[in-house]
């Protein structure tokens, strides 16, 4: 169904997947829904028509499913509450991709936070944090400038920065704001740049102090 496009959808009837399911009553081209939720386990499928599983149909659009959830207790929390944010251990980075179109909140990684507490402390530069993207092709780095880099003290045009790097936004005693060519970042100022692996190097070397 289209109407439940880009939702993890939460079925409160015990019963789900006794009817299978068929290539022939599909409303769309590819799945709408995000993932499936029941209490029970899915039932195995009683109708003629059928042609496959629930479970089955399921992993062949790779699409999640979980069972032995109170789903009517989950259907009261979130009338009344809302929707709750969702924090998930994810031990595979190559379901990162996955944890995206289903909207977790925070997916955590043991093997990537571990690898951004090491790249942070084997690079130049005073960074303060890492965030990988795009399945590693970018990522956003967050820097604090220190008295002598190349960064600091005089306008963003004039320091040669990387063409292909951004400063997506710089954090000073005031607050915080998107930089254009005539501003000027100050030692102790929080960079936010947004990189590729090709280029980190370079940026990098902006931040390095030269005393």
């Amino acid at each position: 169904d289209p109407s439940y496009a880009g939702q993890v959808v939460t079925f409160t009837f015990p019963h789900i997947g006794n009817v299978g399911a068929n290539d022939q009553d599909f409303e769309t081209a590819t799945p709408a829904a995000l993932g499936l939720i029941v209490r029970q386990a899915v039932t195995n499928p009683a109708s003629w028509r059928a042609t496959s599983d629930l479970d089955s149909w399921l992993k062949t659009y790779n699409l999640p499913g979980i069972s032995g959830i109170d789903t009517r207790a989950l259907t009261r929390r979130i009338r009344d509450l809302g929707a709750p944010r969702v924090l998930a251990l994810v031990h595979k980075p190559d379901y990162s991709p996955i944890c995206q179109r289903l909207g977790i909140d925070s997916p955590l990684s043991p093997r990537i936070e571990v690898a951004k507490q090491v790249l942070k402390y084997s690079r130049a530069g005073q960074i303060l944090s890492i965030a990988p993207i795009l399945e590693g092709k970018g990522e956003f780095l967050e820097f604090l400038a220190v008295e002598g880099a190349p960064i600091v003290g005089k306008p963003i045009k004039q320091v040669g920065f990387p063409q292909s790097a951004n400063i997506c936004g710089v954090v000073d005693k005031k607050g915080a704001f998107v930089p254009r060519g005539d501003d000027v970042i100050e030692a102790n100022d929080r960079v936010i740049v947004f990189t590729t692996p090709d280029n980190r190097l370079k940026v990098e070397e902006f931040f390095r102090s030269s005393k």
